[in-house]
């Protein structure tokens, strides 16, 4: 595992690149050194949210007790472990899955500073970047901790105090796994974003004008009580309906949630589909098969098929997640 590569510094000339993109050159002095983002490790600040780790996975395993990578070997190897929430994308932001996490690719990984003590050391993956073309440019990722309005666009500082990310107009905004409409006015405080830049300064913090930025599924919090109750909620409401299972999976009911959540259902009984959509998004599942399709994107796929139960569709609880863009629907375990 090789966690830092070497520095290319570049020429002043580069800030023009930042120029064009919302950055004047009051905000970025022409004399500043500049570096390519994908040759140096993220240097953390002095309120770090997670680490960074780049390699090669050796080891991936996908069990009844969920699912991992490693990458590197002996004392240098570092295990991941991958959850619902973990974002797995190609270096250009196209979503992946873990198939695609193959022995031999190689990885940016973005996980919490959390870690064991065993061997290897594990923690929680974040994001997981692949980026096996040699020409790749892994995203830089954080969460926003403030948004300012500058003459060019915004001014978006992270809350580890690594990155001021200068987003223009020219900056295309995208969300992760859905078609739903997202706009620089979505980039708040709190929010965790990946951005694209392939060059930034060597200031702490460092100063990018981001060509792309993506943002990362919003956190439902479900307000405290006394004593939570187990079940299903729905934008942080306990939902009434009936929860099926399906081979320890929990399966709920797609029409019932998807209404609750604002989108028409439409049954089509010829092609055992169905449609979810409003006027923004919309995904087709079809009975009995894990893909979801939407309109003018390649096909996703879902942890479980879904399945027509005593005459009502079910889904898992992650084609919500795709459909919304964040944790809308979440599930409490007893």
């Amino acid at each position: 595992m090789k966690n830092k590569k070497g520095i290319l510094f570049v020429t002043a000339l580069l800030a023009a690149s930042l120029m064009a993109g919302g950055v004047s050159a009051s905000e970025i002095a022409a004399d500043t050194p500049m570096l390519i983002a994908e040759q140096e490790e993220v240097v953390l600040g002095t309120a770090a949210t997670h680490a960074t780790c780049d390699g090669v996975i050796t080891e991936a395993v996908s069990d009844e007790m969920g699912q991992y990578i490693v990458i590197g070997e002996a004392e240098e190897a570092q295990r991941l472990n991958l959850g619902e929430a973990t974002v797995i994308i190609l270096a250009d932001g196209t979503p992946a899955s873990f198939e695609e996490l193959t022995v031999g690719t190689k990885i940016r990984g973005y996980h919490g500073l959390a870690s064991t003590f065993s061997i290897p050391p594990q923690s929680a993956a974040e994001v997981i970047v692949i980026v096996n073309e040699e020409t790749a440019v892994a995203p830089l990722y954080g969460t926003v901790a403030s948004v300012a309005e500058g003459e060019n666009g915004l001014e978006v500082s992270t809350a580890d105090g690594n990155f001021i990310f200068f987003v223009g107009a020219e900056a295309e905004i995208v969300p992760y796994r859905t078609r739903n409409i997202v706009t620089a006015a979505d980039i708040k405080a709190g929010r965790k974003i990946l951005a694209w830049s392939e060059v930034m300064t060597m200031s702490l913090p460092a100063q990018a004008a981001p060509t792309k930025v993506m943002l990362l599924p919003e956190e439902v919090v479900v307000e405290e009580q006394e004593e939570l109750l187990p079940g299903v909620y729905v934008q942080g409401e306990l939902f009434a309906g009936e929860v099926k299972e399906s081979e320890g999976t929990k399966m709920l009911p797609i029409r019932a949630i998807s209404e609750k959540l604002g989108y028409e259902v439409i049954w089509n009984g010829e092609a055992r589909s169905v449609l979810v959509e409003n006027e923004s998004n919309a995904l087709t599942i079809v009975l009995d098969s894990e893909q979801v399709t939407g309109k003018e994107r390649a096909a996703l796929t879902l942890a479980k098929a879904p399945a027509l139960i005593d005459g009502v569709t079910y889904v898992s609880v992650d084609f919500f997640e795709l459909l919304t863009g964040d944790a809308s629907v979440v599930i409490v375990n007893e």
